[in-house]
């Protein structure tokens, strides 16, 4: 179970139906549908919340005027669902019991179904209006239906005769007393009688408000209900023609295009009009509404704003949010951190720092903000989640590998906001079963259905990668309290037993200190420093001056290169590149780090004397934190990396073995380290080095062999694989880390 379950309140905020969901759905027309927590299967509940069809449907179908298409026994596969048997629900519940092949969106009356592979339409009382005879039938809207017949789309009638005699290589659904066909590769608007009213397009959008919107290439404009064009002007972009405006773009200058064929503009932003206002933004200007002629209705003087609905838009002044009327009039000061749209009930949604409650059209509270997520009120009926946030300590378990070894504990984290890119990576032992990874995935969607909500809808909100068994891998993004969110996630995942075996935590922060491209392929956002290292500058003129820097001073040298750090890999799925994480800047309380070792072009010589006991005692300390560290029992590996092993000390020849080097009267020891066994590979969208971890070791091996506390390194080889051919899988050509430790 998980205190993330959905549940419905009325309008005291009470709940009415308790919080047991894993998914509901909001009520329309009288119903919704809605999954128990552990139940694969959806039910349907009435609009009091009670039971209306018991938990047994597998998938749900198209819902329209009224009716919802429900399915039994199917499969999904290949973006759709297979098999099993079809039936339709409203209201007064199941009133076609599942018994065809497939079924479509309800019209006039009708719905059309599939019976042994041929399609009919039935009325909702499941009685044959039309036998099945059709290789596709779509939906009626205002007496017509597309349908196929012989290989040819023609329109079809509700008493079964055809609207008209022509046929098309495709119909599309009827709009506003038009239809929309294909011919000889362009679609084209024609009339009731079939009879083509406009010039071939590429497409044709549904008519709205007597207008439709085409396309040629990667332009679009506007036809009326007469076919022709509005303007013989084609734009980069449009969006909705709506009382009589549709937003057009030109290059980076947005306008309103009006019936008439007038532009008006240019703005910075245009969107399409809601009730007869359309929101616009003058160049270097605020959020404003004009009216159908153009006037200005309200001035530009809000942050941002949403469209109006039930005569009322909400509107974001100096950081908070209210509503205005048509004239412009506030119904309330500006107290809300986010504000919602009013719905018919007369309610709309407000946020009050992390909480979510209800007020009416006079902004007075109605259910106070207690929930993490809700929606407006439909029949009576809101969907509402409210999670118990842990308060217990962020630490993670003993038995886990994380990293910061802190977990969300990590002092770095303190000030990590919505502003911040934060990752999560969590890894499960192979142990784990099919119902528990069920019941993960199932807490994971209702707690991202709350971090969204959270958000206020903000793009590129939580983002994530399922490995099945293995892994999942989070991307957060303006989440106002990501770090406690998390929290609740794992602690969630931990009490239904999931088992984590490693966990990675990281955040990322634009830093205008850092140069941001990097071999004009990514944007280059450095993690969070590590809040006790004075990070000093990664870039010296000569040698002696880094040297200094190291052994002086209170600022070291960078422990690391943001540039020169990246790896890369392609994702043939997506066609992309993906970049490893750094998680945050490389620390260790009681060890200098800095990114760049001592090489001295050909004169690299060992001093005139070795103490080799000294050099093998170190190496055997070395060997054996690297072995303890990097031990395949203790972290995890990407299930099925049979050739997995801890990194390999090596010198120049590639022996196992260390050198002992010196540098203006101080001794030292060098060694290389395979990269590929510190890869921390959780898939092709995500992946790491275990440099933290690698420190760490490090860190050790300085403690117990009383060595000067400071580790140099740099990392060599190419480190962004760029592949020749589509389908290259290994983050990077061969690569390895250079490491100097130093006497005291």
């Amino acid at each position: 179970m998980s205190s993330w379950q959905f549940g419905y309140i009325d309008r005291s905020g009470e709940l009415v139906v308790p919080r047991t969901l894993r998914m509901a759905q909001r009520f329309e027309d009288g119903f919704a549908a809605a999954a128990p927590f552990d139940r694969d299967q959806f039910g349907i509940l009435g609009p009091t919340g009670a039971c209306l069809v018991e938990p047994v449907l597998d998938y749900l179908g198209a819902r329209s005027n009224g009716a919802l298409a429900v399915n039994v026994g199917g499969q999904w596969g290949d973006g759709r669902v297979n098999g099993g048997r079809w039936g339709v629900v409203t209201a007064e519940g199941l009133v076609i019991a599942p018994r065809w092949e497939d079924l479509g969106a309800l019209g006039d009356g009708l719905m059309p179904f599939m019976e042994a592979g041929r399609w009919g339409y039935a009325n909702l009382r499941g009685e044959i209006v039309i036998p099945p005879s059709f290789e596709w039938a779509g939906q009626f809207v205002d007496g017509h239906a597309p349908v196929a017949v012989g290989g040819r789309d023609r329109y079809l009638r509700p008493d079964g005769s055809f609207a008209m005699e022509a046929s098309f290589e495709r119909a599309s659904s009827w709009s506003s007393g038009r239809g929309r066909v294909k011919v000889e590769g362009q679609w084209r608007l024609v009339d009731g009688q079939g009879e083509e009213l406009s010039e071939g397009f590429d497409e044709i959008w549904p008519v709205v408000d007597g207008m439709a919107q085409v396309r040629r290439g990667d332009r679009v404009s506007f036809i009326g209900v007469d076919g022709r064009l509005l303007t013989p002007e084609w734009f980069d972009d449009a969006r909705v023609w709506a009382d009589g405006l549709a937003p057009v773009r030109r290059g980076n200058d947005w306008f309103f295009l009006r019936a008439t064929g007038e532009l008006l503009g240019p703005y910075a932003v245009a969107m399409t009009p809601n009730e007869g206002l359309a929101r616009f933004v003058p160049r270097d200007g605020e959020v404003g509404f004009l009216d159908a002629n153009g006037a200005v209705a309200i001035a530009p003087t809000f942050e941002t704003a949403q469209g109006f609905t039930e005569g009322l838009a909400p509107v974001k002044r100096e950081g908070k949010w209210t509503w205005v009327d048509r004239e412009g009039r506030e119904i309330a000061p500006p107290r809300f951190d986010h504000a919602g749209v009013f719905g018919r009930d007369g309610l709309a949604v407000v946020r009050v720092g992390t909480r979510f409650g209800l007020v009416d059209r006079e902004g007075r509270e109605v259910v106070a903000p207690r929930f993490d997520a809700l929606d407006n009120m439909s029949g009576g009926l809101a969907r509402a989640q409210q999670a118990d946030w842990p308060s217990g300590p962020r630490t993670p378990p003993a038995a886990w590998v994380t990293t910061p070894a802190e977990g969300l504990a990590f002092r770095g984290f303190d000030d990590v906001g919505a502003s911040d890119h934060v990752r999560a990576i969590l890894c499960f032992e192979p142990t784990a079963d099919e119902q528990t990874l069920a019941r993960a995935s199932r807490i994971y969607n209702l707690w991202k259905t709350a971090m969204e909500a959270r958000a206020d809808g903000a793009n590129v909100i939580v983002g994530e990668t399922w490995l099945v068994s293995y892994a999942l891998a989070l991307r957060l993004t303006n989440i106002p309290d990501p770090i406690p969110a998390l929290h609740a996630l794992v602690a969630e995942l931990v009490a239904i037993g999931l088992p984590i075996k490693e966990a990675v935590f990281g955040a990322f922060r634009d830093d205008p200190s850092h140069p941001r491209e990097w071999n004009m392929l990514s944007k280059v956002i450095p993690a969070v420093p590590h809040p006790d290292d004075p990070r000093g500058s990664w870039w010296f003129s000569t040698w002696d001056e880094y040297w200094d820097a190291v052994w002086s001073g209170d600022r070291p040298p960078a422990s690391e290169s943001l540039q020169h750090l990246r790896a890369g890999r392609w994702n043939p799925r997506t066609r992309t590149h993906v970049f490893d994480e750094r998680i945050f800047s490389l620390h260790h309380p009681t060890v200098r780090i800095a990114y760049g070792v001592y090489q001295d072009q050909g004169m690299f010589a060992p001093p005139a004397t070795i103490d080799t006991g000294r050099r093998d005692a170190v190496q055997a300390a070395l060997d054996a934190a690297l072995a303890s560290t990097f031990d395949r029992s203790r972290i995890w590996v990407f299930p099925g990396n049979q050739q997995w092993r801890p990194p390999f000390v090596m010198d120049r020849d590639w022996k196992h073995a260390i050198e002992v080097i010196e540098c203006r009267g101080r001794r030292g020891y060098y060694f290389a380290l395979d990269a590929a066994p510190l890869l921390h590979d959780v898939g092709p969208e995500a992946f790491r080095y275990r440099e933290p971890e690698l420190m760490g070791a490090l860190a050790r091996v300085i403690e117990q062999t009383g060595l000067a506390p400071v580790i140099l390194w740099q990392r060599f080889g190419d480190p962004l694989n760029l592949p020749s051919m589509a389908g290259a899988a290994h983050p990077m050509n061969p690569s390895f880390y250079l490491i100097e430790l130093w006497e005291p």
